[in-house]
């Protein structure tokens, strides 16, 4: 959420999971999206994802919305049950199924020349992610992985990839 006016952010992307669970891919390519090329939010149980490529995958120069990167995925902030943590919106109480427990198998995989670099960066407009908000574009250039809250016991398990020429404004 945009915690300046309390608005969902837009954002480009080419393949999105939401609330899901149990994901396997093998041999996707994802490349030249206008944005990130695949966002798994809140996604949890065993994630597979063997001998896939994301290449190419940024934001447009001049865009007004999201996105960039190739692969981001999010463990949410707030956990069942916990009025203090979000206001009123569909994330603000998931089931920990989708932030605890899960295994991400990412094999073979090729990660190039994305860009995650966000096009207000150079002004006062880029706001920097604090607490329970965020905004997560600009991070990661070729896999950005954001965990927060009280996502436990995850699995993260990143083999034999390759990661060239990716940009990011952080990492």
């Amino acid at each position: 959420k945009n915690f300046v006016n309390n608005e969902f952010i837009q954002f480009n992307v080419a393949l999105y999971f939401l609330l899901c669970e149990t994901v396997s891919l093998s041999n996707v390519n994802i490349t030249n999206s206008s944005g990130t090329g695949m966002s798994m939010y809140a996604t949890g149980g065993r994630v597979d994802i063997e001998n896939c490529e994301f290449s190419f995958n940024a934001q447009e120069k001049y865009s007004k919305v999201g996105g960039g990167g190739g692969l981001y995925i999010e463990f949410v902030y707030c956990i069942p049950n916990d009025t203090s943590c979000a206001v009123n919106d569909i994330m603000s109480n998931v089931p920990s199924k989708y932030s605890s427990n899960s295994v991400y198998n990412i094999r073979y995989c090729l990660f190039h020349s994305n860009n995650a670099r966000v096009n207000d960066q150079t002004n006062n407009t880029f706001i920097i992610p604090q607490k329970s908000d965020h905004l997560a574009f600009g991070r990661g250039g070729g896999l950005s992985l954001f965990i927060k809250g009280n996502a436990t016991n995850n699995t993260i398990d990143i083999e034999h990839c390759r990661f060239t020429n990716n940009i990011a404004l952080w990492g």
